[in-house]
């Protein structure tokens, strides 16, 4: 996710916030499917409603996850023997016979295959919250006392002798490395989402389970999304959106190394933009929004699910405190302006009457929001 993982999940929030609150998500098919279970669910309740705490909406996407993923082992061995062979490396004398299917079987397990008495798999799964520590089988803080997992998995399964450990994460080069790795648990590796793709002959209930977790925010599984999709008459406008956005970027001197931010989610929408970074040209304003913020904002192109498209920059203050500073400065620069709130973020969008086009808008505004020192 990006710089600002909490306040950028207000933004996917409330894509849909302005004109018509009651439209901010679609409902992109009727058909039963895991992801019209999720969207239904109590867990995308809890996505919707967290506030922008740091980490709770993206931690239910991940307890949901994790279940479906308990689900389709269950009920699909054939899954679960793919999994266990060809992602895990487990040796073939190791089968499904015998073994329970436990979903946050404590704090030291998202998902546990366990062999009872004999042996047992640990699987931590991550989608957009960070690895800590403790639950880094390569850190010393994993085999640490309370905490560590590692220390909780030996204190959990005591009569199981055989045990191992996998995590399975979307980005696996995000994950810090330390100079080793834990010998009880057996640390298995860092495994990709993507990996539980490869399994041949693959049964409508799994087709749907990968599917489904490339619509929750799996990079490698989201390409099943735009099957069928002959996207080529759309070339010259891509063109031009990069090229217009670069430009922009160029001109205030955003060049940061990760400053592009694009997202496709059926159920929220689709945005292609650019983090408007701390310091630089904006010196004044990142005072406002918080001088500890890398990200403090973000421009670009939105299309919320149920919202007609627009352009718009947003704001990522963290604190009651630098809201409120914030929208004074802005509105000072900006003159009035009519703020779409989420939690701390906001956001300002193009008039339906301005005469402005695309760069002249992007222009207007930060140019406007600019330190006046930099004229």
């Amino acid at each position: 996710m990006r710089g600002n993982d909490a306040l950028a999940a207000c933004r996917l929030r409330w894509r849909g916030a302005a004109g018509n609150p009651s439209h901010s998500y679609l409902i992109v098919s009727t058909e039963p499917s895991f992801f019209q279970l999720f969207r239904r669910s109590r867990y995308s309740s809890a996505l919707s409603d967290s506030q922008g705490s740091a980490g709770g909406g993206q931690n239910r996407t991940e307890v949901f996850a994790v279940a479906a993923l308990g689900f389709a082992f269950r009920y699909e061995p054939k899954f679960l023997n793919y999994f266990l062979g060809k992602v895990c490396g487990i040796p073939d004398a190791v089968t499904v016979n015998g073994c329970e299917i436990r979903c946050q079987d404590g704090n030291q397990s998202d998902l546990a295959i366990v062999w009872p008495t004999q042996r047992v798999i640990v699987v931590e799964a991550k989608i957009n919250a960070d690895l800590q520590p403790h639950q880094n089988p390569t850190l010393d803080a994993f085999q640490a006392a309370p905490d560590g997992y590692g220390f909780q998995i030996g204190e959990k399964y005591p009569s199981e002798h055989e045990r191992w450990y996998v995590v399975l994460a979307k980005d696996v080069s995000a994950i810090p490395r330390g100079q080793h790795a834990c010998a009880n648990p057996q640390f298995i590796g860092f495994r990709q989402w993507g990996e539980l793709e490869g399994m041949r002959d693959q049964s409508p209930l799994i087709t749907d389970f990968l599917d489904s977790m490339g619509l929750l925010g799996i990079p490698e599984l989201q390409l099943r999304s735009f099957r069928d999709m002959q996207l080529e008459q759309a070339t010259e406008s891509a063109a031009k959106m990069f090229c217009l956005l670069e430009g922009v970027a160029n001109r205030y001197k955003l060049i940061q190394k990760e400053r592009w931010d694009v997202q496709t989610k059926a159920d929220e929408g689709y945005f292609v933009g650019i983090k408007l970074s701390a310091g630089g040209m904006f010196q004044e304003l990142t005072q406002c929004v918080g001088a500890s913020n890398q990200t403090i904002g973000w421009f670009g192109y939105e299309a919320p699910a149920g919202v007609q498209p627009r352009i718009s920059v947003w704001f990522y203050p963290q604190t009651q405190q630098a809201l409120v500073a914030t929208q004074r400065f802005v509105a000072s620069r900006l003159g009035p302006a009519s703020f779409q709130n989420s939690e701390f973020a906001f956001f300002v969008s193009r008039e339906v009457a301005s005469r402005l086009d695309d760069v002249g808008w992007f222009q207007s505004v930060l140019e406007k929001l600019k330190d006046r020192d930099c004229e």
